[in-house]
């Protein structure tokens, strides 16, 4: 027996020996440098999307931009970071949206024709962060009005680019209608390709092949014909604003300069991510940022901020967090998105009105 324990010693000692001799053989070398490279290379591409902000990296670009007169984009990325927005909603928001008719900041707001990407209708609220950071705003910018849009261009050459009033309304209303039609007569040919294939190779009848031949001509027809009704409503649109056709405003900003916004800053704090704008600089972290971390950063601090809540017993609902934010963003494999109940809506206001992300750093400057 003992003679057994003795060896069961000694070949664990063996194991132990041999785990630590290769690790030491595992360490990268010279005659490894190229397969070190593929590896990583492969490893970094395992995780494709955009990293959120750690709060003291958001914290920092936040005090940067303030410190050095850069309120619109201190505002970008506070705003879109507590409205949890995508870029492409971002940038649509009009100062009309935020504000009731007696000038006073609302409570929560919408955008016209729902996000831009699902074309579902979302509610957004305020909080003192976001009215913190407007309101510095506009104190700067006196001359804004309820028809401008939040964030536009600051070019000092006085070449911003500006649009009638009336055909950028018409384009807020019919343009997502139109291109969604257009996508979907942009399959048609596909279709027909696929249904022909099928037929070659005697997967379906005669009868089969020449009926649904048949119910492809009718969509594609009556695709056509929304689509012509579509763009000759968009040129008919008669804007509720009077004189909306002599009105100019600045367009909003496009989406590369809202990357070059939050490139641009993390450079000026001293860091250069993996998706940098100048890939000569030095990269500093391996992470990926760009104005989609915004929405991440968001989504860190509403789980955080929702737990922190629910500990001090000021939230009630039995759904996890998770579940919460999945239906918030309107995500498609959630189908439970159209059963929101009052209870839903009241603990999503309760977290979002609570998360004010950036607000200790405002503080230092109202």
């Amino acid at each position: 027996m003992e003679l057994a324990k003795l060896n069961e010693n000694t070949d664990n000692n063996k194991i132990l020996v041999n785990r630590k001799c290769c690790f030491q053989n595992m360490r990268a070398t010279e005659y490894t440098a190229e397969l070190d490279k593929i590896s990583e290379a492969t490893d970094g591409n395992t995780h494709k999307g955009m990293s959120n902000f750690p709060i003291d990296v958001y914290n920092r670009m936040i005090e940067y931009s303030i410190q050095n007169g850069k309120i619109r984009n201190a505002m970008l990325m506070i705003c879109m970071a507590n409205w949890g927005m995508r870029y492409s909603d971002l940038v649509r928001v009009r100062f009309g949206y935020l504000f009731d008719r007696n000038g006073q900041f609302k409570e929560c707001f919408s955008l016209p024709n729902g996000e831009k990407k699902t074309k579902k209708a979302v509610v957004y609220y305020n909080n003192e962060a976001t009215n913190t950071i407007i309101g510095m705003y506009l104190q700067n910018n006196p001359d804004k009005t309820r028809l401008d849009f939040l964030f536009t261009s600051e070019s000092v050459t006085g070449n911003a680019p500006v649009g009638i009033l009336r055909d950028i309304e018409s384009a807020d209303l019919y343009n997502y209608k139109i291109e969604s039609i257009q996508k979907a007569l942009n399959k048609v040919p596909d279709t027909e390709k696929r249904l022909l294939q099928k037929y070659v190779e005697g997967k379906i009848t005669d009868d089969n092949f020449n009926y649904m031949s048949d119910v492809i001509r009718k969509e594609k027809t009556t695709l056509e014909n929304q689509l012509e009704e579509l763009v000759q409503a968009k040129f008919d649109y008669v804007s509720p604003t009077p004189n909306a056709e002599k009105i100019y405003i600045q367009k909003p900003l496009s989406h590369t300069a809202g990357e070059n916004i939050i490139k641009d800053t993390l450079k000026a704090i001293g860091i250069n991510p993996k998706n940098r704008k100048n890939q000569a600089d030095i990269q500093t972290t391996a992470l990926k940022y760009n104005t989609h971390s915004l929405r991440k950063t968001f989504a860190d601090c509403f789980i955080s901020t929702g737990e922190r809540l629910k500990d001090n017993g000021e939230l009630n609902f039995s759904n996890t967090i998770m579940d919460l934010l999945v239906n918030k963003f309107k995500h498609s494999s959630k189908n439970v998105t159209a059963h929101y109940t009052d209870a839903q809506e009241r603990t999503f206001k309760t977290i979002c009105q609570n998360m004010n992300i950036g607000l200790e750093i405002l503080q230092k400057y109202c």
